[in-house]
């Protein structure tokens, strides 16, 4: 029987190299690579390596060398056709008959792809010969640089209803074949196809063989729906692919990280800034997505926005995420702080921020805990049994015995321990009876402005010997938090009035006429600053405690200045802004490069 190359690649992408032969082989990992006791041959030195990014298992001891369907047919001496339709049934995939129809149907293939080849060469051209200044205003807000344009290929559909189907027909692609891709859309009417993707940014999409399958496409103008995506093709089901995959694969395999994030710009400026990251179509993660995550990393994070609809796209993931789970294969959640993406993220705060966001990410296990707890009073032993009864019913939704045995286990001994603390509050503050509501809270995760706001007020205050020299430059802010702004305007005006006073007299004169809680974020900040460098750089480790203050103060109004012209810029797109917003930009990259 013979089988197309795209059935065979189906069942590649379908079953991971390395989950599917650690089934049989213990794999130790090895920098990008996978390694172990060759299955092939009698060995006691690992020479067995699995190659996931590749595909491909290698050994040096005896030579064997192939994909998942050789891997199968050499441990369990099997043909080829038995060992792809025993995949086949694993990855859930009929077998294909082999027939002129099924022949036929891959030569259409073929051709769709071409014709989405050349259309996305031709979306190129037109945003590489000049576009409007919408075009222009909208690559620039979402610093959109040309090596980002170049590397995701990013183009332009211009305003009109038959340029690409004209340009294609002078390729001789026939109408039935744009069609059938997507790129035309047939009137039920019974008129001319016209274009399907006019005035907007493209932005191609990718098969896990770099191959473009479908276009994501940004309006400029009042055009509605603002993303518009291909259509279901044979080429395309947005259920199982993910934005950016063939570009993070091997680096993400490789890191052991990858993070999902909701767009496309967001994956791109993840992506250059370091940070493997991939995006859904616009829909919540489906198992099949699920599955090449996992493929990626164990455990891939999930960015969510710490809004509502942040939360029930939390709470879409983990509920199709429990019965899937496995051992060593999970999710983690971060939520960013309300009203910023990772693109704006690291647009203003740069991608050290977005990182430090990435670290605080929590667990599957921990997102339902908050989703059940939050806002929740359990002061009684009814509430207790009721939020035991809801997290062992969403623990007994996992597939794997030990993964939902551990669930349960876990579960149980957190409602053991918010039980014992609600027992002894009780007791201690009002005997055998109590009216206080023991309530648990998700916290969600400041902002960088206000970390960055609360830390130079700290060093400032650990070093007021410096306020002279940066009083100007820290007196012409305007800090986004409302209370640490005024914390800012009473020190330099204590510290004009009273040169020369020491850090507990300057705690003591903020501390006059305030809530202790309002000073807990700089005393933290304060504590961190005397026990290490606060950005971990190792330039500042090595100077002087007062040389490592002026750096940390330097860059932490940088910070702050280039938030201000990012507002400034986002409230007024002037060019004068737009020059002085890219200018601060310029100084906090030469920053960033100077210290990593």
């Amino acid at each position: 029987m013979n089988f197309q190359p795209s059935f065979l690649d189906e069942i590649r992408s379908r079953i991971g190299l390395v989950d599917f032969i650690s089934r049989k082989v213990k794999l130790s990992k090895k920098g990008h690579e996978y390694s172990g006791l060759c299955p092939f041959h009698s060995e006691k030195t690992p020479s067995f390596t699995v190659n996931e990014a590749k595909g491909f298992f290698h050994c040096f001891g005896c030579g064997a060398h192939g994909d998942v369907i050789g891997f199968l047919m050499r441990l369990e001496n099997l043909t080829f056709p038995e060992s792809v339709e025993r995949l086949a049934g694993e990855a859930g995939l009929m077998l294909p008959q082999s027939s002129p129809k099924e022949v036929q149907r891959e030569k259409k293939k073929a051709d769709l792809y071409q014709a989405m080849e050349i259309a996305c060469n031709l979306f190129q051209r037109s945003l590489q010969n000049g576009v409007n200044s919408r075009v222009q205003q909208y690559l620039r807000t979402r610093n959109l640089t040309s090596d980002a344009i170049e590397r995701f290929r990013i183009g332009f559909a211009p305003e009109s209803r038959n340029h690409l189907r004209s340009a294609l027909s002078d390729r001789l692609i026939s109408e039935s074949v744009l069609i059938e891709c997507g790129l035309l859309i047939n009137p039920e009417n019974g008129g001319e196809p016209y274009d399907r993707f006019r005035n907007r940014v493209t932005f191609p999409i990718f098969d896990q063989r770099n191959r473009v399958i479908a276009f994501g496409a940004r309006a400029l103008g009042e055009a509605q729906p603002k993303y518009l995506n291909s259509p279901e093709t044979p080429l395309f089901n947005k259920g199982n692919v993910l934005y950016g995959l063939s570009t993070v694969r091997s680096s993400a395999i490789k890191s052991g990280r990858v993070v999902v994030v909701e767009g496309y710009t967001d994956v791109i400026a993840m992506v250059t800034a370091g940070i493997e990251a991939v995006a859904p179509m616009g829909t919540a993660l489906t198992e099949n997505q699920m599955l090449l995550l996992w493929r990626l990393s164990p455990e891939p994070i999930l960015c969510f926005d710490g809004d509502n609809a942040g939360l029930r796209a939390a709470q879409r993931a983990a509920d199709r995420a429990l019965p899937l789970l496995k051992p060593g294969k999970s999710l983690r959640f971060v939520y960013l702080p309300v009203g910023e993406d990772p693109d704006s993220m690291i647009r203003a705060a740069g991608p050290t921020a977005m990182g430090d966001v990435l670290q605080n990410s929590v667990p599957l296990s921990q997102l339902i805990w908050d989703l059940e707890t939050d806002g929740k009073s359990f002061d009684t032993p009814e509430r207790l049994a009721g939020l035991e009864y809801q997290l062992e019913r969403r623990a007994k939704a996992v597939d794997d015995a030990k993964v939902r045995y551990q669930y349960i286990q876990t579960f149980r001994s957190m409602i053991r321990q918010i039980g014992y603390t609600s027992r002894a509050k009780n007791f201690a503050q009002n005997g055998h009876k109590s009216n206080r509501v023991q309530t648990a809270t998700r916290i969600t995760p400041e902002s960088p402005a206000k970390r960055r706001e609360a830390m130079l007020l700290a060093v400032l205050i650990k070093s007021p010997d410096l306020l002279d020299e940066y009083a100007e430059e820290v007196g012409a802010l305007e800090f986004q938090d409302k209370m640490l702004n005024e914390i800012r305007q009473t020190l330099m005006q204590v510290h004009t009035a009273s040169p020369g006073l020491d850090t507990d007299a300057l705690l003591s004169h903020l501390s006059r006429g305030r809530k202790s809680s309002e000073l807990e974020k700089i005393r933290s900040s304060l504590r961190l600053i005397q026990t290490s460098s606060l950005s971990g750089r190792e330039a500042f480790l090595e100077t002087s405690g007062q040389e490592k203050d002026k750096g940390l103060i330097l860059e932490l109004i940088r910070g702050s200045r280039l938030e201000e012209a990012q507002q400034r810029y986002s409230r007024d797109p002037t060019d004068e802004n737009l020059r002085s917003l890219q200018e601060f930009r310029r100084v906090a990259l030469e920053r960033y490069k100077e210290n990593f």
